[in-house]
């Protein structure tokens, strides 16, 4: 599962519910102090807005050293109604921790 958030914030609130996501991967797994990645998103479409709202938070552990990273964002998007069949969505993410 790819994290549809980081990837393009104009995908947040692109479904018509409510969507929460999490992910968990490690790289190199035979190895003593493998790299391993934590996260977490959700997001909500509020129709009245025309809106999407989003939070992500990843953390990333790294080798023997010991370094972790961790960062939490809030997504917005807006989205335009093109056609029936076509919605125009921009979006942003607010780093709040990185």
């Amino acid at each position: 599962m790819l994290r549809p958030l980081y990837l393009n914030p104009g995908f947040t609130g692109i479904t018509p519910q409510q969507r929460l996501t999490s992910n968990y991967r490690i790289q190199w797994p035979n190895l003593p102090q493998a790299y391993v990645t934590y996260a977490a998103s959700y997001d909500i479409f509020v129709d009245e807005l025309k809106s999407g709202f989003g939070l992500l938070a990843t953390t990333d552990k790294m080798g023997s050293a010991g370094w972790r990273t961790t960062t939490v964002g809030l997504n917005y998007s807006y989205k335009v109604r093109m056609n029936d069949k076509i919605v125009f969505s921009s979006g942003f993410i607010f780093w709040v921790w990185h």
